[in-house]
């Protein structure tokens, strides 16, 4: 078991993703850790997806599809665009105490 917050959670997350999209090998030798990975932490990934989710249709703005609408900044960054200053502090507030949660995972 170790100790960790949804950042970390998430980070490893697109961690594993890119590693296994950039690296055929990595995905075959590590197939069996990366389903029990997912297949421990299942609840985990889903809820920090749905709450971030969540929070974007809640304080962003959003496009007909009713996803948020995102701008990239002059660094090539995508930001999400919000429908006021207010919102968007209160997002980042939000976000910011979701995602340092501390938890245990199996890895």
């Amino acid at each position: 078991m170790k100790t960790v917050n949804y950042q970390q959670l998430r980070d490893l997350e697109n961690d594993i993703d890119m590693q296994r999209k950039s690296s055929p090998a990595f995905a075959f030798f590590n197939a069996d850790k990366i389903k029990r990975f997912y297949q421990n932490n299942v609840l985990r990934i889903t809820v920090m997806k749905d709450t971030i989710a969540k929070l974007q249709k809640q304080y962003a703005k959003v496009n007909l599809k009713g996803e948020p609408e995102t701008i990239i900044n002059s660094q090539g960054v995508t930001e999400i665009t919000f429908n006021s200053e207010a919102d968007k502090e209160e997002f980042n507030l939000k976000y910011n105490n979701f995602i340092s949660t501390t938890f245990e995972i199996k890895l």
